[in-house]
């Protein structure tokens, strides 16, 4: 076969059409006239967009659009609002909590016909109230809930029946959260009683601590984070505060005592250029960008030599990577990374900060809202070359949120000032892909996914890599396993090139 280099055949066969972005579009004014829909969580699930909404007569429930019309899906609460919320797709099932008036908040599910409860605490408190923890690994539910008996403790949902994993024995809480898929295993951090707020997995089976910071000391593990085959997250040893540690499936050491006596607490772990970025402390220069090589950690420029920069938002688009920053000067606005340079996009609000925020991949294009000091909070575009300015509501800002991808397009929800907060959408003409043939049938399932995707392959794979929809390389796995896990990702579109004997293919998948 030939040997060209993965790479080299990726960006060969790969074409990326330009998305010609046309003007908002109100989808529907679901709550008529000037009240507020208010279309909130969304997700993708059988092809179809999921989230919440209110329309006037029964209150906060469940809806669709299926790209044509948008419909009630089930009025779980007739007597008020379910609220439903969470959306997470396993298997077959989309899952979520909601409250249908008698039961509280529970966990529910949605198999395409019927939204039938999963009653963690039978009786009217409900179990899942505090929790917004719902993470999937193939087809298994993992979540935080509260049986009324054991306290807040990790669960596993099979699609059929729901298994407590009891980490603080008795009514105590071990209040699990982060959880994250690394090498088949689910991590995440929980107190068992006896040594604080800790690392732990759950092998499928059981549940197994993970001493970061031996002497029963809490390591208080976050940002939990896959890269370069091993799981890294903030943390602390129990003797340099909380730095940058790494877990590689046998021992938890720290990458890199950034702040010497302090914690430099790294946030917004974003997996870009084959690197691990961050925004961490040093303790002289402030709350700075950085990153990880997989040997060194270095700060990647001082945006702000007075003080912090506070970089955040961190969101991979195509080569560059943007965030959101402080130069000390200019107020938060929206930067870039090339790879090089840290640089201010534009000074979106020369009188203050546009504090930038909710940023969303669309093709080519990079959305968000940001206020540019006169009109409030619109929704933004940028390009890659420059930034543009879609106005809604010029008096009182329409404030674009939840931004969600569904097929060649972004929807959210805005207030144009006319229909209060209502579903919106930015067309795009979708995004075309020149795929290499080859005899190897590759299937990816579940697609969308927010965790894991599993491969279904008829020859054995060599090599896999993940490309962004802008051709950019995230990872390549020599040899992989059959499920990968992609939780590290960010929302949007990805192409899996698959290598096998047979040839390379190109297999499309969504990130939740």
């Amino acid at each position: 076969m030939n040997k060209t280099t993965t790479s080299t055949v990726i960006f060969a066969f790969i074409n990326l059409l330009t998305l010609q972005v046309s003007a908002q579009t109100l989808v529907q004014d679901i709550n008529p006239g000037t009240a507020d829909g208010n279309p909130f969580d969304k997700a993708v699930f059988n092809s179809e967009l999921y989230f919440r909404a209110d329309d006037g007569t029964n209150g906060l429930e469940l809806w669709k659009h299926d790209g044509t019309n948008t419909t009630l899906v089930q009025d779980i609460n007739p007597s008020g609002n379910s609220n439903p919320e969470y959306f997470t797709v396993a298997g077959t099932n989309l899952y979520f909590i909601a409250n249908d008036g008698t039961s509280g908040a529970e966990l529910w599910k949605y198999d395409g016909t019927t939204a039938t409860l999963i009653d963690i605490n039978p009786g009217a408190s409900g179990g899942l109230s505090s929790t917004e923890e719902l993470y999937v690994v193939g087809n298994d539910l993992y979540f935080r809930a509260d049986d009324g008996i054991n306290g807040v403790e990790f669960w596993k949902y099979d699609g059929t029946t729901a298994t407590l994993v009891d980490i603080n024995p008795g009514p105590g809480d071990s209040n699990p959260y982060g959880f994250t898929g690394f090498g088949g295993d689910i991590y995440f951090g929980a107190n068992d009683g006896t040594n604080g707020t800790d690392l732990w997995k759950y092998n499928g089976t059981s549940a197994t601590l993970i001493d970061v910071a031996p002497g029963n000391l809490p390591s208080l593990p976050d940002e939990l984070t896959v890269f370069n085959s091993a799981l890294y997250f903030k943390g602390s040893n129990g003797v340099n505060g909380l730095e940058l540690m790494k877990y590689d499936g046998t021992i938890a050491t720290l990458v890199q005592d950034i702040w010497p006596g302090g914690s430099s607490s790294p946030r917004w772990l974003t997996v870009f250029n084959s690197e691990l970025y961050f925004r961490a402390d040093d303790g002289t220069n402030g709350t700075e960008l950085w990153k990880f090589d997989g040997t060194t950690a270095t700060m990647v420029q001082d945006i702000n030599p007075t003080g912090n920069s506070g970089a955040s938002l961190l969101t991979t688009f195509g080569s560059i990577l943007c965030f959101n920053a402080n130069d000390g000067v200019n107020g938060e606005e929206l930067w870039q990374y090339d790879g090089t340079t840290a640089t201010m996009v534009q000074d979106i609000n020369p009188s203050g900060s546009s504090a930038p925020e909710g940023m969303a991949v669309l093709g080519s294009d990079l959305y968000f809202s940001a206020n540019d000091g006169t009109n409030d909070y619109q929704l933004w575009k940028f390009d890659g070359v420059s930034t543009t300015q879609s106005i809604l509501n010029s008096s009182d800002g329409s404030y674009p949120i939840y931004f969600t991808v569904y097929g060649s397009d972004l929807f959210f929800t805005a207030d144009d000032g006319t229909h209060g907060y209502e579903l919106w959408k930015v067309e795009g003409s979708g995004l075309g892909i020149e795929e290499n043939e080859s005899n190897n049938k590759v299937h990816i399932y579940p697609n969308p996914t927010n965790a894991q995707i599993t491969l279904d392959s008829a020859e054995p794979i060599e090599e896999l890599t993940i490309v962004t929809s802008m051709g950019q390389i995230v990872e390549s796995i020599v040899n992989p396993k059959n499920t990968i896990d992609v939780a590290y990702l960010r929302s949007g579109v990805y192409f899996l090139q698959v290598k096998t004997n047979d040839g390379i293919s190109s297999e499309r998948f969504i990130k939740n």
